[in-house]
């Protein structure tokens, strides 16, 4: 959330922050139930109750609170009147015109003090920390961190699958709506914004049941695994039909870079070498390689 804005220190100079009091009372209100122990889903919840302004939306849906972006609020220094530089900067993709953002280490940020720009006090910003660190540490042990999205290192087989016929939002695994606390799924915009109507949690298990019952049902016909496996053949003979392709011009294009390193090898014993001539060399040498036998092990395989 935007609480504070540049304005211009003097006409046409430099620019300094201000104070946005609309946007501040939310902050202030956002600590405070944090500090008196209301967890994260429970103020979303209220925020989208009370209609309070979400500080950013998604393309073509209606701004909302989620537990995430009150946890952002949450732990931002600017809030207690810390600003922090050099948190980033940009390197250049090696090969490309695009640049990538990259946060530096801590050691290197800069904080200066503006005690005029805090909107919480740092007793209550203290208080919020503590409360977080604790629940964090609680959690740390429960998380399975991977190098590929969390759909794919999932425990639950259709996790980033299932979507609410009511809303859209995505199906998530919790535990409730009953005494026993068996594993469901629920709409993710009812459990953490509270802004969904469809209360409807459905086990684990017997959605699995169903789900995986109705697959076999449909797939494990003699019919689709007919097509299946005359489909499978059709698209491997026309990969190898590529592939044998790709070979003949990859033989054709080492048989003319042979005599042309051939050439310049001659060319720099006899005149000696120069930077033109030793670049050219190094360029067909890797061309070389590129078509040499181990080139040909993913050729046409994508």
């Amino acid at each position: 959330m935007q609480s504070c804005i540049s304005v211009p220190a003097v006409e046409g100079g430099s620019k300094r922050l201000t104070i946005k009091e609309p946007e501040a009372v939310v902050v202030r209100r956002i600590f405070e139930l944090s500090a008196s122990g209301v967890s994260l889903k429970a103020t979303a919840k209220r925020l989208n109750a009370d209609c309070v302004a979400a500080p950013r939306s998604r393309v073509g849906r209606r701004p909302m609170w989620c537990p995430t972006a009150v946890r952002a609020m949450l732990k931002r220094e600017l809030y207690k009147g810390e600003v922090i530089w050099n948190r980033s900067k940009f390197e250049k993709v090696p090969g490309t015109n695009k640049r990538r953002r990259k946060m530096r280490r801590e050691t290197e940020w800069q904080r200066i003090q503006h005690p005029e720009l805090a909107i919480v006090p740092v007793e209550l910003w203290d208080k919020v920390q503590r409360r977080l660190q604790f629940f964090n540490g609680l959690h740390k042990t429960q998380k399975h961190p991977g190098l590929l999205p969390r759909s794919f290192t999932s425990q639950y087989l259709f996790s980033g699958l299932l979507k609410c016929g009511t809303c859209g939002g995505n199906l998530i695994i919790a535990t409730g709506g009953g005494t026993h606390r068996h594993q469901k799924y629920v709409c993710s915009s009812y459990v953490n914004r509270g802004t969904c109507k469809n209360d409807l949690y459905i086990r684990r298990d017997h959605l699995q049941e169903r789900l995986l019952g109705r697959l076999q049902s449909e797939l494990l016909r003699p019919d689709v695994i007919d097509y299946a496996v005359s489909e499978f053949g059709r698209q491997l003979r026309t990969a190898l039909r590529n592939l044998g392709g790709q070979v003949d011009q990859m033989r054709k294009r080492k048989q003319d870079l042979e005599p042309k390193i051939q050439n310049l090898v001659i060319a720099i014993a006899e005149h000696g070498h120069s930077s033109s001539l030793l670049e050219e060399l190094a360029q067909h040498e890797g061309e070389m390689q590129n078509h040499g036998p181990g080139s040909f092990d993913n050729v046409g395989l994508g």
